[in-house]
């Protein structure tokens, strides 16, 4: 069976990401173009942003971001 395999580049302490079961990578170390030539690799350049984006509607019918802004005009996939 084919597994995915989550690694974060990110500010968070290492200890922190790998107690939640991911793979931590220094975002320091990161060569994206790199990344990007592999075709076994998916790279999304915006993970952050997408993560913490919120769907129109939710939070009780509010739309946007916990801080007021609103998703971008091409929406969630775009």
């Amino acid at each position: 069976m084919n597994r995915v395999t989550v690694t974060l580049a990110t500010g968070i302490p290492e200890d922190v990401v790998r107690s939640v079961n991911l793979n931590y990578l220094d975002p320091a170390t990161v060569d994206i173009a790199t990344y990007e030539a592999d075709p076994d690799t998916f790279v999304e350049p915006h993970a952050g942003e997408v993560l913490y984006r919120l769907r129109p509607g939710s939070q009780g019918g509010l739309a946007g971001e916990p801080d007021g802004r609103l998703p971008a005009a091409e929406g969630m996939d775009g």
